[in-house]
């Protein structure tokens, strides 16, 4: 275990403040996006396009966030072999964690793309799709597959980035990227109105700057290559491991809580009311970007105080940090529940008033969300990525079987009554026993190093 350093902390800190900084702007930059993306994509597609292009455009959303793959665990791994200064375990490391990420989604593209081929789009997204223009549809799902693919590449090398502190330089090149795309939707949707260009208006953008920012991260450390030469059995073991822990939760869990609810909705509630919930659960997605500014970053920095043994940093980081999530969440929860009603069927052009039931449900589900996400992200900085995941995964599958009953209960307000209570019950004081248990470890870990001393 590294001593702690007063430079170390100096250093951490700076970081977090400009993740922040440049996250809010980000975010900002984001919620604009989104919020032209539904209303000018409604308009320019109409009722039963946007029924389609919504959750394809959500899915690629939800795989910007996600961290499919090995990406955390190199977050981490990274962070603790940049905290010790060994160049050469973390270029063994890098290369370990990306090379099977590159032949995974190398795969995961040629499977699309021929399934996509062999299949029809209605076979793909349902009836629905029949009574709209095919050879559109099948184009965008073919885009759709190389983007999914080049995400999952993308995703798991601005990972490792985030390992060596540097979320900042992310957040730049989301703020431009954007700027591109906020210009682009407007000229796709008046020039060429399809599902195709819409996607591609949203999405190319971001990965060309995406790709750009990339080339930079790894220019300024060439002893990172994604070679096989610096492949390591060892390295993929533990990288491989941490990567199922977080496939349970970050992902699995993820898209079953955040993407699934909306494939329920389209099935279970009517156009209006699929809308309302597609808009709900994406600005869910854009508000908890007020906490992941802080969570992302706050990840490397934890390991690099943990492995340091700072420990009195990391217990006084959590305690802000939660304290920030509930401030956030309370914000904007009670916003949620005071312009609900006036601004969301202005916004969404849908032709009927949420329910005070369904604005209560969202901002309870959101506040309880960001208490779950925030204990999550300490757990698995501090090493317990299995106790966490299996808490998150299991209230998950609970809430995911109830969730169609409650939609025929409770309308579009079903979804987040379940998600709410789900992590109310099941999640929230399992993960604040673990975050305790953690703690305490990390302490007594501590002390044991200082007295060897």
């Amino acid at each position: 275990m590294a001593t702690p350093q007063p430079d170390a902390q100096a250093h951490r800190g700076k970081r977090l403040k400009l993740a922040v900084i440049t996250s809010i702007i980000s975010k900002l930059t984001t919620a604009i996006v989104v919020l032209v993306a539904i209303p000018v994509g409604r308009a320019a597609l109409g009722e039963e396009a946007f029924a389609i292009y919504g959750p394809i455009i959500s899915l690629l959303a939800f795989l910007r966030i996600a961290n499919i793959g090995l990406g955390p665990a190199m977050t981490v791994r990274l962070a603790q072999a940049a905290a010790e200064d060994d160049e050469d375990r973390q270029s063994r490391l890098f290369a370990s964690g990306m090379l099977p990420v590159v032949v995974i989604g190398l795969l995961a593209v040629i499977g699309a793309l021929v399934g996509t081929s062999l299949l029809t789009p209605a076979q793909i997204l349902g009836e629905n799709a029949l009574g709209l223009n095919q050879a559109d549809l099948k184009t965008a799902l073919l885009c759709m597959s190389v983007f999914a693919g080049l995400q999952l590449v993308m995703t798991a090398a601005e990972a490792a980035q985030i390992g060596y502190q540097e979320t900042h330089r992310i957040n730049l090149r989301q703020i431009v990227g954007n700027v591109f795309a906020f210009v682009s939707i407007l000229l796709a949707a008046k020039y060429a109105p399809s599902i195709t260009w819409l996607i591609v208006a949203v999405n190319a953008p971001m990965y060309a700057v995406q790709i750009g920012n990339m080339f930079l991260f790894l220019r300024g450390r060439p002893h990172l290559k994604i070679s096989t030469k610096r492949f390591a059995k060892k390295e993929f073991k533990e990288l491989a491991s941490d990567g199922i822990a977080y496939a349970l939760s970050g992902s699995l869990a993820s898209y079953l809580g955040m993407q699934f609810p909306i494939a329920l909705a389209y099935r279970s509630l009517e156009g209006d009311q699929v809308a309302l919930n597609l808009f709900a659960f994406q600005l869910v997605t854009q508000a908890y970007g007020m906490i992941s500014m802080v969570v992302l970053p706050l990840r490397p920095a934890l390991v690099d105080a943990a492995t340091r043994g700072d420990t009195a940093w990391v217990k006084r980081t959590y305690r802000k940090a939660i304290l920030y999530a509930l401030g956030v969440a309370s914000v904007a929860g009670i916003g949620f529940i005071t312009f609900g009603q006036p601004v969301i069927p202005t916004i969404t052009n849908i032709e009927f008033t949420p329910s005070w039931l369904f604005l209560i449900a969202w901002a309870a589900h959101f506040l309880f969300f960001c208490w779950e996400h925030v204990h999550f992200s300490i757990l698995f900085a501090l090493g317990w990525r299995y106790q966490a995941a299996a808490v998150w995964l299991g209230r998950t599958l609970v809430a995911v079987a109830i969730i169609p009953m409650a939609f025929q209960k409770y309308g579009p307000a079903g979804a987040f009554l379940v998600l709410a209570t789900a992590i109310l019950v099941l999640s929230a004081g399992p993960m604040f026993l673990l975050v305790k248990k953690a703690l305490k470890r990390l302490s007594d870990q501590a002390s044991q190093a200082a007295a060897q001393a």
